[in-house]
């Protein structure tokens, strides 16, 4: 850190100052010299560069001073606390107490343990920069979708690699986001550190501050300010270059591959016996008493209705769920013997969502299991292009993300990822439920044709009999906690259904569904016969060879093998192929005994838990409060500011001075952003958000001097600069809840005839509640806290007491009138968290 150069601006008054006559006589003047002809701002600047240089210096060396703490410890206990709710609470309750407290009070505060200068000053921004940090970094960790960690824990990523390389990369832009707020409530807050002699351009504001009213004391103040505006927007666009440097990913390189090569280990035999999954708090098990085999190089497909434990049972194939009881072997060796990332790193696993790595190219995603098991780079890219060519894609699409791709072409990326390391076993949970019919059939044809090359031993989970019968070897329709109703071919399965209830799994139409698991060559056909007859391959199913007649009214179709006619087929010897069917009548489906009936969703409840939290917190710092008065000797000067009388009337009216300047805020922050919402208005949205961002981006305390500058002292100024200060929040809030609203129900409500202002009015509004009451919130936090600033320009509020504690050297004055302030933004707060309880739509 530099040492300041100029000591006439590190001798700022501690005592609180008159603003209305408090100037010295021989700093009157515009330059060194003590001259009395006023300066403007470009000649101020040229007689002071140097010292306005040196001091923005400083303050870049504070900001990165600062961050670098509360990064380093916001990270880390955000890492630390993300899984864990009750700690993250704890966390996120803990840091948000200290933006409660004002910074002028927390300054005063630290100037009883570290004394007046640097070390207060850091220590202070470092606990303003941590909620932002913390809370960005629990929240980011946690909104990865769920599917891509479920896919990087089948593909045998450990927690650590996890976090690493898929969490904290997805993460990153919340995370950065949170740093990037951060910054900005450093860079204003460091001026207010000027006050206890600390660097920075705030000695800029402070030095005009203290000659108010003299010729060129808003010359001062506006070098500060504007100085600091000017770092806030730099920081800010650093931190966008920065975002943008560290989402880049270089392109892998990828080596041409032919189809075919893909295969190299053949399928390997599943069994469980007597498997069982029994969660904890749970009467019923998920999984019961399962015992089946699955044959080396076979589909065998799971199916079943919603909620029977299809995946459950194919988690515990790969360990993602460990069985309560029972044994699980591949190849003869039990999984239990097995570490389970290494397991899963043998083990291929697709799932309807794909679960590809969205900040990871193509080749890449493919690469992964092949990287953590430590292949050559050379080796990768070869393996890379073979299973681009064996799953139908080009190389160039290695080069692509995830959000590049059809749903189709993401799929089998997928399927490629999962072969990536040549598994002998695949799991395939539902893995073309997401795509349309057209696009699945294609998908499973394409697999299928594939399968018959690489022969891998494959568990099908899938909700759908059809696609079970075209996928599936053997199939196992299952019952409510994955009990086997029955476990055979389909062909069996739909000539022989075990009972009612796998008869009306299958449905109507049976003996058209065993149409399709039945070729050509293997029925008796008849001799060639003369005319003209559509021509059909051997491998033609009997379905679609009697769509080919009823297409072209032929009542005969000619089978060809490699070109040579093998023989006809006509109705008869389709109908004569079939076997008698031992399913029982078309009838509804009939129920099954162990399906339960499933309650209909209780109302949401209030959180009432955590509305009684924040007056207990309350009542605990005012407690702590009365035991730090009493526990101190209180002298004269001390018990004239801390006089009931005295502290009554102080917060009076900083409750008055925060309510009033909340409530504009309101009325000019939500009409302004359900405006910047409407489509004819939205080209004027950045300039809105612009001038909120520059509201915020200007410190506090310079936008209370320059408004007394220009406006004259007094309340009316103060409300006008709180307002000013806490516009963004709301705006921004607006916006992004009327934007978040579901277009779909937007779009209902149009289709009733509803006109815009009845959607705005009955629709938008009230789903957007929380989110605008959110921004309301932040809002009266905000003005309560930096309410205290009204007593720099005769304002009013509890902010005497605070710059008489430090003026003074008086730690409890500081102390006391902190807690005061820091409960009044506590209760603040409850109050916004009981309206959003209560205005909430019931519904959300």
């Amino acid at each position: 850190m530099r040492t300041p150069t100029r000591q006439r601006r590190r001798a700022v008054s501690l005592t609180p100052p008159n603003l209305v006559s408090c100037s010295r006589p021989e700093l009157a003047g515009g330059g060194p010299a003590g001259g009395s002809r006023p300066l403007d701002l470009f000649e101020y600047l040229a007689q002071n560069w140097v010292d306005v240089v040196n001091d923005a210096i400083l303050h870049v060396d504070l900001t990165l001073a600062a961050m670098a703490i509360a990064v380093l410890v916001g990270v880390t206990v955000g890492v630390l606390t993300y899984q864990r709710p009750a700690l993250a609470s704890l966390a996120t309750t803990t840091t948000a107490a200290f933006l409660t407290i004002p910074s002028i009070a927390l300054l005063g505060i630290l100037i009883g343990p570290f004394g007046l200068g640097l070390t207060n000053v850091l220590i202070a921004l470092s606990l303003y920069a941590l909620l932002p940090i913390t809370r960005n970094t629990i929240v980011g960790l946690r909104g990865v979708d769920r599917a891509i960690i479920e896919a990087g824990r089948g593909m045998g990523l450990g927690r650590a690699r996890l976090l690493w390389r898929v969490r904290m990369p997805l993460a990153w832009p919340v995370i950065l986001s949170g740093i990037r707020v951060s910054t900005q409530i450093t860079i204003g807050i460091a001026a207010i550190g000027a006050y206890v002699k600390g660097p920075g351009l705030g000695n800029e504001i402070f030095d005009g501050l203290g000659r108010f009213g003299s010729v060129n004391s808003l010359n001062q103040v506006l070098t500060g300010t504007l100085g600091i505006v000017v770092l806030a927007l730099l920081f800010d666009l650093a931190y966008v270059v920065l975002g943008k440097l560290t989402t880049l990913r270089r392109a892998p390189a990828v080596l041409a591959g032919k189809p075919g090569e893909a295969a190299r280990r053949a399928g390997e035999a599943i069994e469980l016996t007597g498997v069982s999954k029994l969660y904890p708090g749970s009467a019923n098990p998920a999984v019961d008493n399962v015992t089946m085999r699955i044959p080396a190089g076979e589909i065998v497909v799971l199916v079943g209705p919603s909620g029977c434990g299809k995946t459950t049972t194919m988690k515990l194939i790969n360990r993602m769920i460990e069985p309560s009881s029972g044994e699980i072997t591949v190849g003869g060796t039990d999984v239990r013997a097995l570490d389970p990332d290494e397991h899963r790193r043998n083990t291929g696993y697709v799932i309807q969502q794909t679960g590809l790595f969205p900040h990871l190219r193509v080749a890449a995603n493919i690469g992964v299991v092949p990287k953590v098991l430590g292949w050559a780079r050379e080796r990768i890219a070869a393996r890379v292009g073979e299973l681009l060519a064996v799953v139908g894609l080009s190389p160039e699409h290695a080069r692509r993300y995830p959000g590049q791709l059809s749903g189709g072409q993401q799929q089998r990326v997928g399927v490629a990822r999962a072969m990536a390391a040549d598994p002998p076993v695949m799991l395939m949970d539902e893995p073309f439920g997401s795509t349309d019919p057209i696009t699945r059939a294609r998908l499973q044809d394409e697999f299928l044709r594939l399968q018959r090359e690489i022969g891998k031993t494959v568990v099908f989970v899938t909700h759908d009999f059809d696609e079970a019968l075209k996928m599936g070897d053997r199939i196992a329709v299952l019952r409510p906690r994955s009990v086997i109703a029955q476990y055979d071919t389909p062909s069996a399965i739909l000539t022989a259904p075990a009972d009612d209830y796998v008869a009306s799994f299958i449905g109507s139409g049976a003996q058209l569904k065993r149409l399709a698991l039945i070729r050509l060559d293997e029925i008796d056909l008849g001799a060639d016969a003369d005319g003209d007859l559509p021509e059909l391959p051997a491998s033609t199913t009997l379905h679609d060879a009697l769509d080919t007649m009823l297409r072209t009214g032929a009542g005969t179709v000619r089978v060809t093998r490699d070109g040579a006619v093998v023989g006809t087929c006509d109705l008869d010897r389709i109908v004569s192929a079939l076997p008698p069917s031992q399913l029982p009548a078309d009838r509804p489906p009939t129920p099954d005994p162990d399906d339960a009936a499933v309650p209909a969703a209780a109302p949401r409840k209030r959180n009432w838990r955590g509305l009684v939290v924040r007056p207990v917190l309350l009542a605990v710092a005012l407690l702590a409060l009365y035991f730090v008065v009493r526990a101190q000797p209180i002298d004269s000067i001390e018990g004239r500011y801390l006089n009931g009388n005295e502290i009554a009337a102080e917060l009076s009216d900083h409750v008055v001075l925060s309510l009033v300047a909340t409530l504009f805020t309101v009325v000019i922050a939500v009409p302004l952003g359900i405006l910047l919402t409407r489509p004819g208005a939205r080209w004027i949205r950045p300039i809105g958000l612009a001038l909120g961002n520059l509201g915020q981006a200007i410190p506090s305390i310079g936008l209370v001097v320059l408004l007394a500058l220009w406006i004259g002292t007094g309340t009316t100024t103060a409300v006008i600069a709180l307002v000013v200060y806490a516009t963004l929040p709301v705006l921004r809030n607006t916006i992004v809840g009327l934007e978040g609203v579901d277009t779909g129900v937007i779009d209902a409500a149009r289709g009733m005839g509803l006109s815009r202002v009845a959607v705005l009015r009955r629709i938008e509004l009230p789903l957007a509640v929380p989110v605008i009451l959110a921004g309301i919130r932040t809002a009266l936090v905000l003005t309560v806290a930096s309410a205290t600033l009204a007593t720099f320009i005769d304002g009013g509020g509890l902010g005497g007491g605070l710059v008489a504690g430090i003026g003074l050297y008086r730690p409890v004055l500081s102390l006391s009138f902190g807690i005061i302030v820091a409960a009044l933004a506590l209760f603040a707060d409850w109050l916004g968290l009981l309206a959003e309880e209560v205005l909430k739509p019931r519904g959300l």
